[in-house]
C-alpha cells in the first residue's frame, strides 16, 4: 500500500461555499508528488460510498496547492479519507492523503489533516438477551414487591449480618435478571 502524503496543518482548510464544498490541500513534501501524475480527480471514502470531484493544482513557495469543489449534497454525515486519482485504467494510480473531511449536519465542516489515529475503543460486551425473543424481563411493581417481602421473610430467621450480606446480592441478581 502507498503511504499517505502528509497536508500541511496550517495551509489545508475545508469550507462551504453555496451548494459545494471548498477543499484546499497544500502539499509541501513534492519529492512524494514528483512520482505522482498530474491529479485530476480527488477522491472522497466513507464506508462504501465514494464521491469524486475534479482537482487543480498550482505551485507556490511552500508547496504544491490542490484546490477542489464537492457538491455538498453528495455527502452524507460521516468522516471521508481522502486521496489523489489520477492517470486512466491501467496507469491509473491513487495516492492516499494524510487528512479527513469530517461532515454533519449538527456541527460545522472540518478538515483533519495529519495520520489517522491508530487507537479504537473496544467493541462493547453482548448484553445478556431473553430467550424469548431478545428482550429484558419487565416485572410488574407490586409482583416484584410481593417476592422481595417474602425473601425478606426467609431472610428474617438469620443473624442480620448475613441477612444483610443474602439482601445486597438478591439486589444486585434482581436488577440484573429483572431489569
Amino acid at each position: 500500500m502507498t503511504q499517505p502524503l502528509p497536508v500541511d496543518v496550517s495551509a489545508s482548510f475545508a469550507h462551504t461555499a453555496g451548494q459545494d464544498v471548498h477543499v484546499v490541500l497544500c502539499l509541501t513534501d513534492l519529492a512524494d508528488l514528483a512520482d505522482l501524475a498530474e491529479p485530476t480527480v480527488l477522491r472522497l471514502t466513507s464506508a462504501k460510498r465514494t464521491v469524486r470531484a475534479p482537482v487543480t493544482a498550482r505551485t507556490t513557495a511552500e508547496g504544491t496547492v490542490l484546490e477542489s469543489s464537492v457538491p455538498a449534497a453528495s455527502l452524507r454525515p460521516a468522516v471521508w479519507s481522502l486521496a489523489l486519482v489520477s492517470g486512466e485504467r491501467e496507469a491509473r494510480r491513487v495516492q492516499p492523503l494524510e487528512a479527513r473531511l469530517l461532515t454533519s449536519r449538527k456541527q460545522p465542516l472540518a478538515l483533519l489533516p495529519g495520520p489517522t489515529p491508530a487507537t479504537r475503543m473496544p467493541a462493547p460486551r453482548p448484553r445478556p438477551q431473553d430467550t424469548r425473543g431478545g428482550h429484558w424481563v419487565t416485572v410488574d411493581p407490586r409482583v416484584r414487591a410481593t417476592m422481595v417481602r417474602s425473601v425478606d421473610g426467609a431472610l428474617s430467621v438469620l443473624p442480620e449480618q448475613v441477612a444483610a450480606r443474602y439482601r445486597d446480592r438478591r439486589g444486585r441478581l434482581g436488577r440484573r435478571v429483572l431489569g
